[in-house]
């Protein structure tokens, strides 16, 4: 598709998308005349399950709409001979132009600021990085040691961190991303989402969640930072081992906590899963027509859908997402 034809079809978009005022009672209407024959309340509310798949379809219209618009936008804009212009913080020298895989290393008491239109990424002192790709399909920095604080706005999976153990894929965000000389680190999330990926899994961190992680392992749950201190302590008791702890574990879980349980029962037993499943229940995370049997059974597209349910709900802090409350120098 070209230039022009792209712009054709943006034309041709609505400009919104949205159902009629009474949609909601014509469809009542029609499901509860095909599965009864008798006409319904016009006052009723669908059920949950059909106001989901309603929404939803509206939502990927919608979506659809944006993600036009958005790659017309993204397509024009190209990144300068292929790299990031690096600046000195707190210093006079003249910036230069990181290429495609050159290496960057940060001696002692120098931190410097590599910029794009995407945003920018702080490299603290000691660290050393390698501009690994830079094209216009995706952006790939590799972090081999040391600390960066990035700031990126560009389409989610567009800017990617590898490091000895794991890959950061920002999915829209503001993060610290620290890695020792063994491979192990901790990600830390200001705002918006990364997923750390995994042997082929993703682990996913919202605004005010971190995560710790190893080269042997990979990502440990991420907990998010106002947790409570008998949370933490339980967890770490549990994932070493003493399963005994897990009631406990479960009963200290505020709603935002099921964020640590699911990814808890990522790789849990079905045992263990229906116990964090019934304290998701309790802490009122599930949708009532939500079948347990597939979250316990591992069904990967329930799994898959509880995880966007509460990303949505549950997990979504507009105060740390949007605008964060940390105490973060970059």
């Amino acid at each position: 598709m070209n230039d022009d034809q792209l712009r054709a079809k943006l034309r041709a978009l609505p400009r919104e998308i949205a159902p009629p005022r009474d949609a909601w009672t014509a469809i009542a209407g029609r499901v509860a005349g095909s599965s009864s024959g008798e006409d319904s309340d016009p006052e009723s509310k669908p059920p949950f399950a059909l106001r989901r798949v309603v929404l939803r379809g509206l939502s990927l219209a919608a979506t659809v709409v944006l993600a036009f618009s958005a790659l017309y936008l993204f397509k024009g804009k190209t990144l300068p001979d292929s790299g990031w212009e690096v600046s000195v913080i707190d210093g006079s020298e003249q910036p230069f132009l990181l290429r495609e895989g050159a290496e960057l290393t940060a001696a002692d008491g120098i931190r410097y600021r590599a910029s794009t239109w995407i945003g920018d990424v702080t490299i603290e002192s000691g660290s050393t990085v390698r501009l690994a790709e830079s094209g216009e399909e995706k952006q790939v920095f590799r972090l081999d040691r040391g600390e960066i604080y990035a700031r990126i706005d560009a389409p989610p999976r567009y800017f990617i961190v590898e490091t000895p153990s794991v890959t950061a894929i920002d999915l829209g965000c503001e993060y610290r991303l620290q890695i020792d000389d063994a491979g192990d680190g901790t990600l830390e999330v200001v705002s918006g989402w990364v997923a750390l990926e995994f042997l082929g899994r993703e682990w996913f961190v919202p605004a005010g969640a971190s995560s710790t992680f190893d080269h042997e392992s990979g990502p440990q749950p991420p907990v998010f930072m106002d947790a409570s201190a008998d949370f933490r302590e339980l967890l770490r008791r549990f994932r070493g081992g003493a399963s005994e702890v897990l009631p406990s574990l479960l009963d200290s879980a505020r709603a935002f906590d099921t964020l640590t349980l699911w990814h808890l029962a990522y790789t849990a037993d079905r045992v263990t899963r229906a116990a964090i499943y019934d304290a998701f229940v309790a802490l009122n995370a599930v949708p009532a027509d939500y079948a347990k049997e597939d979250y316990v059974d591992g069904n990967p597209a329930a799994v898959d859908w509880l995880r966007l349910h509460m990303g949505e709900s549950v997990w979504f802090r507009p105060e740390l997402f949007f605008e964060s409350n940390l105490e973060v120098t970059p």
